[in-house]
């Protein structure tokens, strides 16, 4: 049995120090919530090739022929930002078919739409893209280059012009 004793001089003490390790106490709360979020994210992915496979790890079917079988081939790294969160080193399973493709990180996006949509928002209210870069670390967890910043806002460009010359239905 957990025995704990509490020592009122020990936690005034410490509770007099919290001003000075706010920071350090906040650090360590947003490492956790990386790491949750990565955890999961491999978890969500892992149980994604398990359906896509229709079987889990390590269990055989002996009733497919010896060339249809599919099996897991390991992970490939990568990195994706997610907005309110920061980069995630995530771990991507693979298939010795190569015919998986995983539907909770969209295949060659590496941040979150969310940031993309504030990017061009900000850049739409006249933000330059070298302030843009600038400060993107600190507001999105991830450094973009200015050509990053650039071509999002190009992207966004070609979607105003589809809409604007969409056909117009006559009521």
């Amino acid at each position: 049995m957990l025995n704990l004793e509490i020592n009122l001089p020990e936690i005034k003490k410490f509770v007099k120090e919290l001003p000075a390790l706010k920071e350090e106490i906040f650090d360590m709360l947003h490492k956790e919530q990386k790491r949750v979020a990565s955890s999961f994210l491999n978890t969500l992915m892992n149980c994604e090739i398990s359906v896509f496979l229709g079987r889990e790890k390590y269990e055989r079917q002996q009733l497919i022929s010896s060339v249809a079988r599919n099996y897991r081939n390991g992970f490939y790294s990568r990195s994706f930002c997610i907005k309110g969160v920061g980069s995630l080193n995530v771990k991507v399973p693979r298939d010795r078919l190569g015919k998986f493709q995983s539907e909770v990180l969209p295949r060659y996006e590496r941040m979150d739409s969310r940031i993309k949509g504030d990017v061009v928002l900000m850049y739409l209210l006249g933000m330059s893209t070298r302030n843009l870069a600038l400060v993107s670390e600190r507001m999105f967890g991830k450094k973009l280059s200015h050509s990053e910043v650039s071509a999002l806002s190009q992207e966004m460009g070609t979607q105003v012009e589809v809409w604007r010359c969409r056909p117009i239905k006559e009521k």
